[in-house]
């Protein structure tokens, strides 16, 4: 948790710097680290690729970065992989990443998204052409 706060702070500075990649995978943040970088990375406009995963955010987690995920118009690139979002985080996130309409590559294997919330996230995204979806 620890660095995720650390992370959260350090995310004020990176629209200063016009950082375009911002990669804090595999820190096991959870869902309170997710809820701490939250409202820092609603601010990161620019960002072209982020990722995210191996953070365990879980669907808290997910639900915390949905709205700031949906800000981020100019991302082609977003891995959310191995974060246990489940069926609960797939759902909150679907909207969010269907306004994502430049994206071009979204990783969302590992996360236990199966049945209802796969089809309905498959669907949210079909209007995205060119998207590599992968979803487990």
């Amino acid at each position: 948790l620890k660095a995720a706060w650390e992370w959260a702070a350090l995310l004020g500075q990176v629209e200063v710097y016009g950082w375009r990649s911002l990669d804090i995978s595999r820190n096991s943040m959870g869902e309170a680290g997710a809820s701490a970088l939250a409202e820092p990375l609603a601010g990161l406009t620019g960002l072209l690729r982020l990722d995210l995963g191996g953070n365990l955010v879980g669907p808290e987690g997910s639900l915390a970065l949905s709205a700031p995920l949906a800000s981020l118009s100019a991302l082609k690139i977003l891995d959310l992989s191995r974060n246990s979002i489940g069926e609960v985080g797939a759902t909150a996130l679907a909207g969010p990443l269907a306004g994502l309409t430049g994206l071009q590559q979204l990783d969302l294997g590992g996360n236990g998204i199966t049945g209802k919330a796969d089809v309905n996230l498959r669907a949210a995204l079909s209007h995205i052409k060119g998207l590599d979806l992968w979803i487990s």
